[in-house]
């Protein structure tokens, strides 16, 4: 029973304490407030007297007898009138590890899922040894904080101290409700007006959240909550140096220890505003710093600093900052939450970093043992990163400690931070004076790393493929080297042919270093064609007649080639688009193929070198104009042996060749067979689009490896893919979904996913998927660098995002006829060594993996891969506005969810001071843009949001929508669960009209609401309800399927996506006054 003296007391949760408890409700099966540790006492210990002081300690502070009380739903509140856990004893001293058996009895008691109507803490003993025990205590978070869990700490010691020395124990202990009733004064007073003035002002603009959940895909439902802890000793000697070093400059040691962290983020995400949630104890009378019990309050630290401040001038920034924002930390974060309509813009917090320094330097002197604490992690913080520094004073090491969410990181990538905030601390205190980006972020060892995945030194024994080529003719003669619909050539008569119509264009004065336009359907001749370009040592230039004329002019005049080959018929179009503009030799297919049979068949001596220029492939442009990229034949021919190894290419083998001639992807498919002696069959223009007849020719013609992008993999997959079909799988152009490479992998022998930018000659990395789920682009190819650097060309820490730059054989030699262009992209960098190297930026970001795999993070600029093509944005928005009646545009790449399949599409937005006809614009379009390149969705705007620096705002465009059937303002309940449902939330919402459509969160629904609404619904429906079931279906008509089991498929997006930019609905809506909520 209670002690006699306890009387029943009753407060109610303060505002922490009740966004606590919101949470804990939601995740109801989560013991995701469970805190606690254990005192070891190592020496002659007393277990009968350690008992009774446990048992004067619970008995007598009021927390260890808390209960939560919620009858009434109105108003949650704690009362001390539990009886206090029965103390257990656990006896492991018999077990083979004792210390191991004993964290196994702590772990188990830490998933505790406590029932807070009957009380919020356990704990006892377990003996190791005769001369060894632990002391341990679980707590709800409810009722202990680190600071309260110090102060049972010591009590306890302390009273057991009394009781060996028989000496009477002080028992009289400041309450933890009064300590309650004072804050919840606060909130009711006029302090916390200025406290939201100040919160709501320094979060006018919304940060950035800096962490994905990289590793969510690879957990299940229950792993995604869990999180782990790293630890690092660091010498207490060490670490009172810090603590002077901060000292001699004005600040603390806590400033000097975010300030790493600062130093650490902002440079990893190039951020310079950053946001650190900082949690204080909150007890500002020396009787509440003694209370066992849980004040803790949590603020968001919002730091910014330039990139040049040095280490003093960083962290007396920090100090400054934090000087203010103390004098409003008591704001319940909660309500904050609430005040900024965090949910309503899509955004669960304000931070995804937490930083806490655990001073737990109490002294524990007890007679006849010694003692050390350890304060654990209850494996489920949901912040991704809760960094921590443990001062448990100079009897014990400091200890340096990371907990990370395991759907955000994985034991390595904490591990290396863990050492990377320890170096930055050094390296600040050692040189204050340096400037915050030079401080280095990398390891020796994590260079040495990156350099063993970037040695892929390999030498050929030909410097042409040229040369190459007419190698293997003399090694296979009578092999078939192509194949086009019923043509066959061996390689002798390809060679040949190729040879005969490199003569008829010396003839017409084509020589080496001449530049050549190549415009031809799809056909045998185009092969032929490119293959005696490259023979006289000319380089050529790829033209696809299907682009719209006008593009194929741009080109024309930006390239101006001595000589273009065409059709008569094309050729005619094209020369009347030029305009003049164009000083070029055209020469007709037609000629060609009347002329070359008088031609001698024999290889042309010519001296060929791996500098010439093999061909000029235009992209995409920012301008509105393509850009061409020069590629040298020492470049294509390092990419076609790098291939022929890995993912290797044989004699026996027959490529499918898919890719339109102006994709330089199609250059692995028209030369790496011709290089290894295998078949390549040429597959018509009509058929490279149609997944039918692929499949039909892929039969018959055996293929056995095929190169596509992603979209016309699905088409093959949609068609009807044979089990017989087994083929070596090449695909790449754009991200490779991971639904797609189940598929593949299921049906194919193998499947490759290639990552690589026209400028590093086609691909530049690889990556053999084994795992749908574990999609990477692999490793750089043979005499091939990568690089992942940030905005100073510094190199990321491994696990960091950065952008990639690539070095090695296969760059090109830059744009053609643009020396601007060229040496923004392509330029001389120096590594940490001195070495100087030149590097392109492939404006991509990425980040490596433990094994070293590369992963892709899309793209850091407004260029795009889009459906196997590289195309900037901008070239879309200078034809839009090429169009009379816009004035200005914007586009960008937007997904679409269709029967549970995610489709991405162009989206066209502008301004007009008149009405557009989306059809006249689409015509128009079509004449200067590829069809690939042709937007699916035009949105018109009255203008455009802005950044603070004055350019456009992408990210706060609103969201468009590819058409779907539109829903009236309102929809009415059509059952009686949605109308039970809806006059539920009426009331509680305070509004009249509602609808059943509409997500409630978007109407200022907040966690408080939802656990009302739970209980209420409950009650009205007579079934059972989960609270985090609301939170999954966030709208009526969603909940109400899910509640009648018609929720196989629900898309709640929809509905948000339907009503975006209509006005809402919630009118006239009035708060109860006086109310806590969280978000």
């Amino acid at each position: 029973m209670m002690a006699e003296h306890r009387t029943l007391q009753k407060a109610p949760l303060s505002p922490q304490q009740t966004d606590i408890y919101l949470d804990q409700a939601i995740h109801k099966d989560i013991p995701l407030y469970n805190i606690g540790g254990y005192v070891d006492f190592k020496g002659s210990y007393q277990l009968d007297l350690l008992q009774q002081a446990h048992h004067l300690l619970v008995t007598n502070a009021d927390a260890f007898s808390l209960r939560l009380n919620h009858s009434d739903t109105e108003a949650l509140s704690l009362s001390c009138d539990a009886e206090p856990a029965a103390v257990v004893i656990h006896d492991v001293s018999e077990h083979e590890d004792p210390e191991a058996a004993a964290r196994e009895i702590i772990h188990q008691l830490y998933q505790t899922n406590f029932d807070l109507t009957q009380g919020m803490f356990l704990s006892g003993f377990i003996q190791l040894s005769p001369t060894r025990c632990w002391y341990y205590g679980i707590a709800h978070h409810l009722m202990l904080d680190g600071w309260g869990f110090s102060n049972w700490v010591k009590s306890m010691c302390s009273i057991y101290s009394k009781l060996l020395r028989s000496e009477e124990p002080e028992l009289l202990m400041p309450s933890f409700v009064e300590l309650l009733a004072q804050e919840n004064k606060y909130i009711q007073g006029t302090r916390v007006v200025k406290d939201k003035e100040f919160w709501v002002e320094s979060f006018s603009q919304l940060p950035s959240l800096l962490i994905e959940p990289q590793e969510r895909l690879r957990l299940s439902e229950a792993e995604q909550k869990c999180s782990k802890r790293v630890e690092q000793k660091l010498a207490y000697p060490v670490f009172e140096q810090h603590k002077q070093f901060a000292t001699a400059h004005g600040v603390s040691v806590v400033q000097l220890y975010l300030g790493a962290l600062y130093v650490y983020f902002s440079r990893v995400h190039q951020q310079q505003d950053l946001v650190f949630s900082l949690p204080t104890h909150n007890r500002r009378t020396a009787s509440a710093k003694q209370t066992i019990g849980s004040a803790l309050s949590v603020y968001p630290s919002k730091l910014s600093a330039a990139v040049d401040v040095t280490v003093e001038e960083l962290i007396s920034l920090i100090a400054k900052r934090q000087k203010s924002e103390f004098r409003h930390q008591r704001y319940p974060l909660g309500q904050l939450h609430q005040d900024l309509s965090l949910r309503q813009q899509g955004q669960s917090r304000l931070f995804d970093i937490s930083f806490n320094y655990q001073k737990l330097d109490y002294e524990v002197s007890v007679e006849g043992v010694t003692t050390s604490t350890h304060y654990l992690s209850n494996g489920f913080e949901q912040i991704p990163l809760t960094f921590t520094v443990c001062d448990y004073g100079s009897h014990q090491d400091v200890e340096l400690q990371i907990d990370y969410n395991l759907s955000y990181f994985n034991h390595s990538k904490a591990e290396a931070m863990l050492h990377r905030w320890s170096d930055i601390v050094e390296q600040m205190v050692q040189q204050p004076q340096l400037p915050i980006a030079d401080l280095d972020l990398i390891s020796s060892y994590e260079l040495n790393q990156l350099d063993q995945w970037n040695t892929t030194e390999k030498s050929w024994p030909v410097n042409h493929f040229v040369e190459a080529f007419e190698q293997q003719v003399e090694r296979t003669p009578l092999q078939t080297a192509c194949c086009y619909q019923n043509q066959l050539y061996t390689y002798s008569e390809l060679n040949s042919l190729a040879n005969q119509y490199a003569q008829v264009l010396r003839a017409t004065g084509v020589e080496a270093g001449d530049m050549v336009a190549v415009c031809l359907p799809r056909r045998a001749e185009l092969l032929v064609v490119l293959l005696a370009v490259m023979k006289l040592g000319a380089t050529y230039i790829p033209m696809d007649p299907s682009f719209p004329v006008s593009r194929l002019q741009l080109m024309l005049q930006h390239s101006k080639p001595g000589t273009v080959i065409s059709t008569e018929s094309l050729a005619i179009e094209l020369k009347q688009l030029s305009d003049n503009q164009v000083d070029s030799s055209w020469l007709s297919l037609e000629t060609l193929m009347q002329d070359y049979q008088i031609m001698p068949t024999e290889n042309l001596d010519l001296n060929l070198t791996a500098q010439q220029c093999a061909y000029v492939l235009f992209t995409s442009g920012s301008t509105g104009i393509p850009k061409g990229v020069a590629v040298s034949h020492g470049a294509l021919l390092n990419f076609l042996l790098s291939m022929a190894k890995k993912p290797g290419f044989t004699a026996s083998d027959r490529l499918l060749a898919v890719t339109t001639v102006s994709f330089d992807i199609a250059g692995l498919e028209l030369y790496l067979p011709l290089l290894c002696g295998g078949s390549l069959v040429l597959a018509t223009a009509e058929a490279a689009r149609d997944g039918q007849q692929l499949v039909q020719q892929a039969l018959q013609h055996r293929v056995t490896v095929m190169q596509a992008t992603p979209i016309s993999w699905q088409l093959m997959l949609e068609a009807g893919w044979p089990e017989q079909l087994q083929l070596k799988v090449l695909c790449g152009g754009e991200a490779l979904p991971s639904s797609l490479a189940q598929q593949l992998l299921e049906r194919s022998s193998e499947v490759w996913n290639m990552y690589g930018p026209t400028e590093t000659t086609i691909w530049s990395t690889i990556s053999q998927v084994t795992n749908h789920n574990q999609i990477t682009i692999g490793h750089p190819i043979a005499n091939t660098q990568v690089y992942l650097l940030d905005d100073q060309l510094r190199q990321v820490p491994y696990g960091e995002k950065g952008r990639l730059f690539i070095a090695g054989s296969g760059l090109a030699d830059g744009y053609l006829n643009d020396s601007a262009q060229t040496a923004a992209k392509f330029f001389d960098w120096q590594t940490r060594e001195g070495l100087t190297t030149r590097i392109y930026d492939t404006g991509d970001l990425a980040s490596y993996s433990d094994a070293g795999h590369l992963i892709h993070h899309g793209r850091s600029d407004n260029q795009v891969k889009f459906r196997g093509y590289r195309i900037e944005l901008g070239d879309i928005e200078a034809a839009l506005v090429r169009f009379e009646q816009i004035e200005d545009s914007c586009v960008t790449i937007q997904s679409h969810d269709d029967n549970s399949e995610k489709s991405d599409f162009i989206a066209a937005y502008y301004t007009t001071a008149s009405s557009v006809y989306v059809s006249d614009l689409k015509q128009f379009l079509s004449r200067l843009l590829p069809q690939y390149m042709m937007p699916s969705v035009f949105v018109p705007l009255e203008h455009f949001p802005m950044t603070p620096n004055g350019k456009k705002d992408r990210n706060a465009l609103p969201k468009a929508v590819m058409p779907v059937v539109e829903l009236g303002e309102i929809q009415l309940p059509n059952s009686k669960v949605e109308q039970e449902i809806l006059s539920v939330w009426q009331e509680l919402l305070s509004v009249q009209q509602l609808s059943v459509e509409q997500n409630l969160f978007e109407l200022g629904a907040s966690s408080l609401d939802v656990m009302r609404a739970s209980k209420m619904i409950e009650q009205r429906l007579g079934r059972k309800l989960d609270t985090v079931n609301l939170f999954e279906h966030t709208s009526i008509r969603a909940l109400a399927r899910y509640l009648t089991n018609e929720n196989e498929v629900i898309e709640e997006d929809r509905s948000v996506e339907v009503y975006a930019g209509k006005r809402r609905i919630m009118q006239g809506r009035k708060r109860r006054n006086n109310e806590e909520f969280i978000c």
